[in-house]
């Protein structure tokens, strides 16, 4: 099983259950961190990649979402943070043109995570001293508090193994 919250790209839709699940890394420890960390054992059939000419200074944008597995909802604030990245070349931002920063919050209960998508952006940015590389040491992190279905709801995993 994947956990219970997911980050998905490939263009998902606002309040809709598409997209494709980005590969993912650790588990989720009792405090509620769905740590995307590869420096664990990881699987990467689907990583969110770009493709940068550092000569260029060039930034890219990637539309991504977060949900929760069906039958489950975060209780509180949920944060997605950006994780060794001391080189400052990913941020996020719940608007394409907002402004980015190390870390997004989904406020609660106004932007409760459900099993639909909540869009969020991930933006990458490359420099000219930069040498070509395929680096795997930058990892997201979504610390949610979530809770198990409201009466009536069908609990279902649609990751399940």
């Amino acid at each position: 099983m994947y956990g219970l919250i997911h980050i998905l790209k490939d263009n998902p839709t606002e309040n809709m259950r598409d997209g494709t699940l980005v590969s993912y890394a650790g588990s989720v420890p009792s405090a509620g961190v769905f740590d995307l960390d590869p420096k664990e054992d990881y699987e990467t059939s689907s990583p969110v990649s770009f493709d940068l000419d550092a000569e260029q200074n060039e930034t890219s944008v990637v539309k991504l979402a977060v949900r929760t597995s069906l039958g489950y909802m975060t209780s509180g604030t949920t944060r997605i943070v950006i994780r060794d990245d001391p080189d400052a070349h990913l941020s996020l931002c719940k608007e394409e043109n907002g402004s980015f920063s190390s870390f997004i919050d989904f406020k609660f209960p106004a932007e409760q995570i459900r099993g639909l998508n909540k869009i969020f952006y991930l933006k990458a940015v490359s420099r000219s001293d930069e040498y070509p590389t395929v680096d795997l040491a930058n990892c997201l992190a979504i610390i949610a508090p979530i809770n198990g279905a409201e009466a009536g709801e069908e609990i279902e995993d649609e990751y399940s193994d």
